[in-house]
């Protein structure tokens, strides 16, 4: 165990101001931290964390529904549940092109072993969703 310690300097400034301008530092410096700190934990290779993208109603209830049937492909009936699961998944992606996790619930209906898929349909759905989301890559 280390016994170092675990916090660091990350920013330091000095501001001088006339006693007058003390509530406009009051209001500067809040600013000027939260400005810092992202620069400092934003690195110029690193991932951007993306914006949620609105997705279609019937888009998302379909992919939710694949998710349910492809849950119960463990329970009872695998290849009719993979097969429903197949169809609600692409049903997601019609709805919504877009739609970066009804690819993956598609892959992954594919990928499982009950299912008698060849490894194509399943490679075409991760590559399309890691290209619309790249930080879908660490899925797989």
């Amino acid at each position: 165990m280390s016994t170092e310690p675990s916090d660091k300097h990350i920013w330091a400034a000095s501001y001088e101001r006339d006693t007058r301008g003390v509530f406009g530092l009051e209001r500067e410096l809040p600013q000027e931290i939260v400005r810092q700190v992202q620069m400092r934990l934003t690195r110029p290779n690193q991932a951007q964390v993306t914006q949620p993208r609105p997705i279609n109603r019937n888009a998302l209830e379909a992919y939710l529904q694949g998710n349910y049937h492809l849950q119960k492909t463990y329970m009872a009936a695998p290849d009719r549940e993979l097969r429903a699961a197949g169809e609600c998944f692409q049903q997601a992606i019609d709805g919504a092109p877009e739609f970066a996790l009804a690819y993956v619930g598609l892959a992954e209906a594919h990928h499982i072993p009950f299912w008698p898929s060849s490894e194509a349909p399943m490679r075409r759905a991760a590559e399309k969703a890691v290209a619309l989301d790249p930080l879908l890559r660490k899925l797989w």
